[in-house]
């Protein structure tokens, strides 16, 4: 596990605007089916490394999703151009802070899309690299960026929220503070025991649950070893549900397409 380092961001996100998606979605958690999931996605495993990417990552896999939903094509997305869109244009995060945000993530979705991954490389070369030094390419990036780009996101609050979504066929991207002992899952499978030292917030996509095992399956951007199962884990509801010591839930952020 040594290739991981996780990067806070900003975790004391408190949304208070924009669309609420258990205000526009009819069901509730009681007319939940007991499992639903998006089904098998040949999605292209991506590994962050050291990157302070996630929440860039998260949106690439968000966007090959629903890519495949509509086309039944896979295309591997770059995180790295929606993480530098991120910072130019909408987190908002003082320059000293090596993560994002998801709301950022898919505010870029919106308003500039994301470009293919061998457009725009995942890598410490164009992470230092500022974007726009790359002078006239960047127009065709941001031009085919720009044909990718999603309709809207609404706001999920809770895990049963995320329930309802993915009972929709919706993924959902989200970020929760992780401790060590999630690095140690076993196959994928993270205890329901929330242990060890406090690492920060981390981003991923969830894809489905089952309330018999009482877990969220997501993928992963920490390629296809250890913790994970092929770059997909199993994190259990009590993640969704628990909060620090003071009070601050585990679960900081969480968005779905539209």
């Amino acid at each position: 596990m040594n290739t991981l380092q996780i990067y806070p961001g900003a975790l004391n996100i408190k949304e208070e605007e924009g669309l609420l998606y258990k205000e526009i979605c009819a069901a509730r958690r009681q007319d939940l089916p007991k499992k639903a999931d998006l089904g098998e996605i040949p999605l292209i495993i991506r590994h962050q490394y050291k990157l302070p990417i996630c929440t860039g990552e998260a949106g690439a896999y968000l966007r090959s999703i629903l890519y495949y939903q509509e086309k039944q094509e896979i295309i591997n997305f770059s995180g790295m151009f929606i993480y530098k869109m991120n910072r130019l244009f909408y987190d908002g995060l003082s320059a000293q802070t090596k993560g994002s945000t998801l709301k950022a993530t898919m505010q870029t979705l919106v308003n500039r899309g994301v470009c293919r991954e061998n457009s725009y490389n995942s890598n410490y070369y164009t992470l230092r690299k500022p974007f726009f030094a790359a002078g006239r390419k960047c127009d065709a990036i941001l031009k085919e960026a720009k044909t990718f780009t999603i309709n809207n996101f609404a706001r999920l609050e809770s895990l049963d929220d995320i329930l309802l979504a993915l009972a929709n066929g919706l993924p959902v991207v989200f970020s929760l503070i992780i401790f060590t002992d999630f690095l140690e899952a076993k196959q994928g499978v993270v205890s329901s025991q929330i242990k060890g030292q406090k690492i920060g917030g981390h981003a991923m996509v969830a894809l489905g649950y089952n309330f018999n095992t009482e877990q969220v399956r997501v993928v992963q951007s920490w390629g296809k070893n250890l913790p994970t199962n092929q770059g997909y884990m199993y994190i259990p509801f009590s993640w969704f549900k628990a909060k620090l010591k003071n009070q601050t839930p585990l679960l900081i952020e969480a968005y779905v397409p539209l």
